[in-house]
């Protein structure tokens, strides 16, 4: 078993943030100051064991089609161990689900809530799924409602 797994411990911090991603095109975001940005200027929405932020980047070096992601779960949840069994999770649903809702030039925190260590995964699934959807229902009438001089040109 021990020789299916690829040790990424020789790559560069940068590298191991798209290693981890290696089949969609996301980037984990890191920096505090791009938690809060999201915060700032994004729109929310709220499922049972998740809370999503998210919001359309301005241009950036980052390609136009990359997901920037960031998982975050508070002390509220638990212990060290319930923390990172949650942000575990939501790794997995964003690896697996998150581009078949949400694509283009945005940038999403997933925080946990105290649900989701209760949750059974396929209930888990649904869940984000449904709140992905309409995340991404409120980023196109953001777009579309946004002034002609908010606006990035096509």
């Amino acid at each position: 078993m021990a020789g299916l797994v690829r040790a990424t411990h020789h790559l560069m911090p940068d590298e191991r943030r798209q290693k981890r991603f290696a089949s969609t095109p996301m980037l984990m975001m890191r920096k505090r100051a791009e938690f809060l940005a999201v915060q700032r200027g994004g729109v929310k929405r709220v499922s049972d064991a998740v809370v999503f932020q998210a919001r359309r980047r301005p241009a950036s070096g980052v390609s136009a089609d990359t997901l920037r992601i960031g998982f975050t779960a508070s002390r509220k949840i638990g212990n060290a161990v319930k923390r990172n069994r949650a942000k575990r999770r939501m790794r997995a649903w964003a690896q697996h689900y998150l581009h078949s809702h949400i694509s283009g030039q945005i940038d999403i925190v997933m925080i946990a809530r105290a649900r989701i260590l209760t949750m059974g995964w396929p209930a888990f699934v649904v869940s984000c799924n449904k709140a992905a959807q309409v995340l991404e229902t409120q980023l196109q009438a953001d777009r579309q409602n946004a002034k002609p001089s908010d606006r990035r040109p096509s």
